[in-house]
């Protein structure tokens, strides 16, 4: 942020013009006779020539503030004079702060610097100069003599100046005259140009009338000649823009013909200022923005708070909002119920949606378990973007150590519920909506496997049901039997052509473990549910050697496998397979389908 700023008043030294002082003394007859005061106003009076805060009956803890337009810059020497009595002995509940300068009228929430009157407790309350950060962070910068403000009363007669190579200096006279003694000296050139003076009170109900201000004066104030800037542009929702500019700007941003967004978008329906924000606005839109997409704002016509007007101004933005997952938003895509020995279970999810999603409130569950840990929750903000896969584990550290992963493998560390070795279940709820739910089962693991420890079951198909058996093989050798935050090692398109009932994916596959065409996959799409299907392998002299299907009720669409065994579980030979496919429609009409397949060996 520093050196932003500084770049800006290196551009804008040129544009500034010495045009007059701030002087205020209260004189009336009322507040706003000499100087536009804004803010909480109402809570304050001028009694005896002075301005005090008024704020009867009011109870427990309470804050005020009243500020004013009054630019300074860095390219003069300058100097603030202000009078301030406290009729109490400050605390850490009652104090006052005096803004020198702020870049915008939210003087809380704005950058700028502030004095500080008392806020710790009596022999230790001073005069410190603070730097504020909108971000929240302040840093004080220079104090005054300790104790001097922690009596009843709270009384200073304050002169700051800042030299142009940003020297902070402070002077006060105790008696609330204008002998001034020097307090401290500091440097700090973190914001050239402040647009608002104003006063902050922190305050219980015992002192809400008992702080006083007068005699402000602030030497020069500069003329900004310069038009407005665009500073960002971010979406605040998908029909909603926030557009800050580099200084307050004026009635003219409100017109929702100074605005052009692109790709389709136009004018905004209205424009509506920020609160407590007088740089920034708010274009509501009549059509969605798109996640992830980058836009173009185009301004035109837009005045500052001087009558500068600013044509032609341009920006991008790119759109990441947030959404909560809703059905078929978010799929289980792994499992590891099962770990090496001493290791940690893993699930993996994928975003299949065009929609950013933010995971914080997903609550996974084992329906299967009703004692124990049965389910935890995530509950800290996760984005997990279109088409990413995320694995989510106890222990991250464990799985990278045991697995060889690739750079993109993206992983969250949160607490699971208790996943038994033999068989389980794991669900997916958000705000009690079910959105995905696996039966796992050690008997879904490729029967060659010598140990199932530390293998993952991988779902074979996005567009199937997840609770399809045949939609879940063992991860391969090829990939360390697990690939935890990134793609599968075997996938399944599930695509038909037109005109087939069933249709192998590939014709040739080699089960020995590569990752590359291990498993023999069959899709099928029906024309209506009710179809029951026999299927059968036989080798190339016609000798049975498994039944992948026996009077199964087929889906409207799925997926049968066959992973090379026999019905014995022993490993087929390679060669030339048939698959005789016997097909019932829901009128006890009877189809048959052959189709062929090569088993073929990689080693």
């Amino acid at each position: 942020m520093k050196s932003f700023l500084f770049t800006i008043s290196l551009v804008f030294f040129h544009h500034f013009l010495l045009s007059a002082q701030f002087v205020e003394d209260f004189s009336g007859p009322n507040l706003n006779s000499q100087i536009d005061w804004r803010g909480d106003a109402d809570l304050f009076r001028l009694t005896d020539g002075q301005l005090q805060l008024f704020h009867p009956n009011t109870t427990g803890s309470n804050t005020t503030l009243l500020y004013a337009r009054a630019a300074t810059s860095l390219t003069n020497f300058t100097t603030w004079r202000f009078w301030v009595q406290l009729d109490f002995s400050p605390s850490a509940s009652n104090f006052a702060r005096v803004y020198l300068g702020t870049d915008t009228n939210d003087l809380e929430a704005a950058n700028g610097y502030y004095l500080q009157i008392g806020g710790i407790s009596g022999s230790d309350d001073a005069l410190v100069l603070y730097r504020q950060d909108g971000n929240g962070n302040r840093e004080a910068l220079l104090s005054g003599r300790t104790g001097a403000v922690g009596s009843d009363p709270a009384v200073a007669n304050v002169q700051i100046t800042r030299t142009t190579e940003g020297l902070w200096t402070l002077e006060a006279d105790y008696d609330g005259g204008t002998n001034f003694e020097m307090e401290d000296a500091a440097m700090d050139a973190t914001y050239d140009q402040l647009t608002y003076f104003g006063f902050y009170c922190q305050y219980t109900s015992t002192r809400s009338e008992r702080f006083f201000f007068d005699q402000i004066f602030i030497d020069p104030l500069f003329e900004d000649t310069t038009p407005p800037k665009l500073d960002t542009i971010f979406a605040v929702a998908r029909r909603s823009i926030q557009v800050r500019f580099n200084e307050p700007v004026g009635p003219s941003a409100l017109a929702a013909d100074g605005y052009q967004i692109s790709n389709g978008i136009g004018q905004p329906i209205t424009v509506s200022p920020v609160l407590g924000q007088d740089n920034s606005i708010l274009l509501s839109l009549g059509v969605l923005l798109q996640n992830l997409q980058t836009y173009t704002l185009t301004v035109n016509s837009i005045e500052d708070q001087s009558g500068n007007t600013a044509e032609n101004l341009s920006g991008k933005f790119s759109v990441l909002i947030p959404e909560t997952p809703a059905s078929g938003d978010l799929l289980l895509t792994e499992v590891l119920f099962n770990p090496q020995s001493g290791g940690e279970d893993f699930i993996e999810v994928y975003n299949p949606s065009n929609k950013v999603l933010d995971l914080n409130g997903l609550v996974i569950r084992n329906t299967q378990k009703i004692s124990g840990k049965t389910e935890d929750d995530i509950d800290e903000s996760t984005l997990l973007l279109p088409g990413q896969y995320l694995a989510i584990t106890d222990d991250i550290a464990d799985i990278q150590m045991r697995y060889p992963l690739p750079d993109t493998a993206r992983f969250f560390e949160n607490d699971l519920p208790t996943l038994d070795a033999n068989a389980g279940n794991v669900s997916l709820f958000f705000n009690d909506q079910l959105l995905q739910s696996f039966d796992y089962s050690k008997d879904l693991h490729n029967p060659l496997l010598d140990n199932e420890r530390g293998v993952s079951l991988e779902r074979l198909s996005l567009l199937l049901s997840e609770n399809d058996p045949q939609n879940w093989v063992s991860a391969t050798n090829a990939t360390g039997f697990a690939t935890p935050g990134y793609a599968n090692s075997q996938t399944a398109q599930n695509q038909i052509r037109e005109g087939n009932i069933f249709q192998l994916e590939r014709t040739t596959f080699s089960p020995d473990g590569d990752s590359f065409e291990d498993i023999l996959l069959l899709n099928y799409h029906t024309e209506s549910p009710g179809y029951i299907a026999n299927i059968q392998v036989f080798d190339a002299q016609g000798r049975p050697i498994r039944y992948l299907s026996r009077n199964e009720a087929l889906a409207s669409r799925g997926l049968i496998t066959w992973d090379g065994t026999t019905q014995e579980g022993t490993k087929a030979r390679t060669g030339i397979y048939v698959l005789w496919i016997e097909l019932f429609n829901p009128d006890g009409d009877k189809q048959v389908e052959k189709l062929t397949c090569v088993l073929a060996s990689r080693k």
